[in-house]
């Protein structure tokens, strides 16, 4: 059964496999084939009082929710 890299499962396995070859690497006398690059993705964090405010008002959405729910 051949796996595509392309899914989770896949990539997992492939990089198991590289992993556990990785050793037999350090006796290898060939040129191996360059790292692929990464695209790093940056995302936006908010600022502490931004998170903040969005945990409370999460806190407050559920306690609502409790309340509704049991008619207190």
């Amino acid at each position: 059964m051949s796996y595509s890299e392309n899914t989770p499962l896949g990539a997992f396995l492939s990089g198991v496999l590289k992993g556990m070859a990785s050793p037999l690497s350090l006796y290898h006398r060939e040129e191996m084939e360059p790292l692929p690059e990464f695209k790093r993705v940056f995302k936006k964090q908010p600022s502490d009082a931004e998170a903040l405010a969005n945990d409370w008002k999460a806190i407050g959405d559920d306690l609502r929710i409790a309340m509704f729910d049991y008619g207190k």
